[in-house]
């Protein structure tokens, strides 16, 4: 499948460190990656992603549109706005899946989780793929070291 090529090196263009493991992977066996925005960069639990029923294209596509919303400066919150996202979300995501969220996420963080798990299902891998290269120049916070790692 090139989609996961394409991604990969889109990330690798697009100035995204990938790593294969981290300590929250194996604290977390149901956890099949994240996003730490103060360093830009990416996990794919490689061991996780195994044993799981996601699939590793949905996982990276997940991944990199946090990278993109955090480019664009919403720290962790949708590029959507709600009253776009919100009807997205209730047609689109089992109600299952909305709760968990809910449940699991910070407030401030609701809206972007659910906006990259609607970004993985329904956008093509071409168009994250260029939106993760095309906002590489926007990511010029390097020093930054706040904020939590996004993990799915």
């Amino acid at each position: 499948m090139i989609h996961i090529p394409l991604l990969l090196a889109a990330a690798v263009l697009g100035g995204i460190p990938l790593n294969g493991h981290a300590s929250f992977c194996q604290d977390n066996h149901l956890s099949m990656g994240g996003f730490d925005p103060a360093l830009g960069s990416v996990t794919l639990c490689e061991k996780n992603l195994n044993r799981e029923k996601n699939s590793y294209l949905n996982v990276i596509k997940h991944e990199l549109a946090h990278v993109v919303q955090h480019r664009m400066g919403r720290n962790g919150d949708a590029l959507m706005p709600s009253s776009v996202l919100a009807p997205l979300v209730r047609e689109l995501l089992p109600q299952k899946e909305v709760m968990a969220v809910l449940m699991q996420y910070p407030s401030s963080e609701i809206n972007g989780e659910l906006e990259a798990r609607l970004v993985s299902r329904y956008l093509p891998s071409e168009l994250i793929a260029v939106a993760v290269v095309a906002t590489r120049s926007l990511s010029t916070d390097h020093g930054h070291h706040g904020g939590a790692i996004v993990r799915r």
